[in-house]
């Protein structure tokens, strides 16, 4: 199997949260944390390819998809934290 192919979910995935994070970004919340588990993942990824042992890439690409739930969590809490604090202030 290429290496592309088992990563192309997931390079998918991360374009979509990449938006959403620029997303927060220009509406002025803190995406630094964010922005930095978008890199770990990548550099994960990219030192796989260097790996073309299957059974090698099948067990990274387990691990990146866990990392990729807990940073759609954390980016789904930045939009909620965003969301309250645009409600609050508009009752204020």
């Amino acid at each position: 199997m290429k290496k592309d192919t088992y990563f192309k979910d997931i390079f998918e995935m991360l374009d979509q949260f990449k938006t959403a994070i620029k997303r927060l970004h220009d509406q002025g919340v803190n995406v630094s944390i964010l922005e930095n588990d978008i890199r770990r993942i990548t550099d994960k990824i990219n030192i796989s390819f260097s790996d073309s042992n299957d059974e090698t890439l099948n067990i990274i690409r387990k691990e990146v998809l866990g990392d990729c739930i807990f940073l759609r969590k954390k980016i789904a809490d930045a939009i909620r934290k965003q969301i309250r604090d645009i409600i609050e202030n508009e009752i204020k």
